[in-house]
């Protein structure tokens, strides 16, 4: 595989952005994103998130990785949210209909009770993904690699991320030297979104 290149997103970046991070339609995160805010297709999908992207401004803290000029892959060093700017909420009206705001804000208010607690002192990756066709060639490892070599540069002791108990890429977390520090679980999120809650994983960068 040809050495990636990684530089920092700008706002043209962001449907590229959203693609890769909603990937395809069997990936964990986008399947419980479809089911906490009740989505029923993949363009809604890219709609509505595309949308939070632009709101939140997360772009201006994504590195993407390159290789021969496209883009395979993304790291986010930001807390992750939802704001809810009068863009969203008219998207969001538009797409699924005027009631859909009385069920969005109890959705994201059970979210908030399997969101682990953010360590202030860590370099926190917020999303790390990387394209659908380019999966299986250690490009996740690259871009952890990267992301450590920037917590070093800027000084940190620890690295720490939060993934989704059913994310099956724990296991590449944990080849990378993270290990899970706490746990968050809520049978009513779960009964909604199929998955239990989400693990905080934390990486000692000492020595």
């Amino acid at each position: 595989m040809t050495e990636l290149i990684f530089r920092p997103a700008t706002k043209a970046d962001i449907e590229k952005i959203v693609e890769i991070m909603i990937g395809e339609p069997n990936q964990v995160s986008t399947q419980i994103g479809m089911r906490m805010f009740g989505i029923q297709t993949m363009s809604q999908a890219k709609r509505l998130f595309g949308t939070m992207a632009k709101s939140s401004e997360n772009w201006r803290f994504t590195t993407l990785a390159e290789t021969n000029g496209e883009v395979v892959g993304i790291l986010q060093v930001s807390e992750g949210s939802l704001h809810m700017t009068p863009r969203l909420m008219i998207t969001a009206v538009l797409l699924y209909g005027p009631f859909f705001m009385r069920k969005l804000m109890p959705r994201i208010q059970l979210q908030q009770r399997v969101q682990t607690e953010p360590l202030a002192d860590a370099y926190k990756i917020a999303e790390l993904h990387v394209a659908p066709s380019c999966r299986g060639v250690g490009i996740g490892s690259k871009l952890l690699d990267y992301a450590e070599q920037e917590a070093r540069a800027a000084g940190y002791s620890q690295m720490a991320l939060q993934t989704w108990v059913t994310n099956p890429a724990r296991q590449l977390y944990e080849r990378h030297g993270f290990q899970v520090v706490d746990t968050r679980t809520d049978a009513e999120f779960e009964q909604l979104t199929g998955t239990p809650g989400n693990y905080l994983m934390v990486k000692e960068l000492n020595g």
